[in-house]
């Protein structure tokens, strides 16, 4: 659906009556992830890509010391005074700016307030990084705001931290990283934990990449995610005991899974079960390793190859991982 510009203006001037040369435009993209699924936070590799639909926010300053939220995709208008900010259910979307605020006061990043405006185009809770891109669009606004000369990698960076710190969800980068680093025309690989990344040329002359809405919805505070989370954290605990060097289930090759699954197998684990952190931890360590060959493939142009290592993490997510949806 295209957007007229002349409706978000007039709905936003009715929010926040005033002058339209005292607002701000920003926009931040969404993201799709090709490969690497749940290796973000296991410090593996990911391959993304940014999306031209995302969130645009326009911001009016004020200097009342208030923050006051609303947007075309809640009819929820929420007004909170700068010292009081807090994480609050009933506030839904608005959770996620209020975050970003919050960590970049933290950081001594302040303005003295503004109303913000939000409208996006990404279908919410479809896995197309929503939230991220709204933590995104909030730190550029604060940032220019404050003339405080943010980096991308910062502002993608503490995103991260709102959604950990502030909203409760134990997120890993790769979402705020792609929505703040991507560009046109490429992919974004991305070792989750240096941060080092290329962009990698889309050479895929004849093929198109397809998004499917199925229309399941997502919720990653309402999830298995942070189970999942924990179950990685319980396997890398063991497998620590025997490899005290290792900083991430990722940093294990494939090469070295034999020795990794006979480790864990041996273990025991009052809270969770051992067969299952097997599964956990197989998948981390191949996709990672996938997203990491991936990028290769997706240079050199090999997309039936590319086509089937998606194929593989498919499997993987499905029988290890337990994340895909039965419809």
């Amino acid at each position: 659906m295209s957007i007229r510009w002349s409706d978000i203006l007039e709905q936003t001037l009715t929010f926040s009556p005033g002058s339209k040369a005292d607002l701000r435009a920003f926009f931040a993209p969404g993201r799709v992830n090709l490969i690497g699924e749940h290796t973000d936070y296991n410090g593996g590799y990911v391959l993304l890509a940014a999306l031209s639909i995302g969130t645009w926010v326009l911001v009016r300053p004020r200097n009342d010391r208030r923050f006051r939220f609303a947007s075309t995709f809640s009819d929820l208008i929420v007004d909170v005074d700068r010292a009081q900010i807090s994480y609050d259910p009933a506030y839904e979307y608005a959770n996620y700016p209020l975050g970003v605020i919050d960590i970049l006061q933290r950081e001594g990043v302040e303005i003295e307030g503004a109303d913000f405006f939000f409208h996006g185009n990404l279908p919410i809770g479809a896995g197309l990084s929503s939230s991220a891109s709204v933590e995104v669009a909030t730190a550029a606004a604060v940032d220019a705001l404050a003339g405080a000369g943010l980096s991308k990698e910062k502002m993608a960076l503490l995103s991260q931290r709102a959604e950990n710190e502030f909203v409760g969800v134990n997120c890993g980068v790769m979402d705020q990283f792609a929505v703040a680093m991507g560009k046109a025309d490429a992919a974004l690989s991305l070792n989750c934990q240096t941060l080092a990344y290329q962009l990698v040329a889309m050479h895929a002359s004849g093929y198109q990449l397809v998004i499917a809405n199925t229309n399941v919805p997502r919720k990653l505070a309402g999830s298995k995610y942070n189970e999942r989370r924990a179950e990685c954290e319980a396997a890398l605990s063991i497998l620590r005991k025997e490899w005290p060097q290792l900083t991430a289930l990722a940093d294990i090759s494939p090469a070295q899974w034999p020795q990794a699954v006979a480790l864990l197998e041996q273990a025991k684990s009052a809270e969770h079960d051992i067969d299952v952190l097997v599964r956990r931890a197989r998948h981390v360590i191949f996709e990672s390793d996938r997203a990491r060959r991936a990028a290769d493939l997706l240079r050199n142009g090999d997309l039936q190859a590319f086509g089937e290592s998606m194929n593989e993490s498919h499997r993987s997510l499905r029988d290890d991982y337990e994340v895909t949806a039965k419809r």
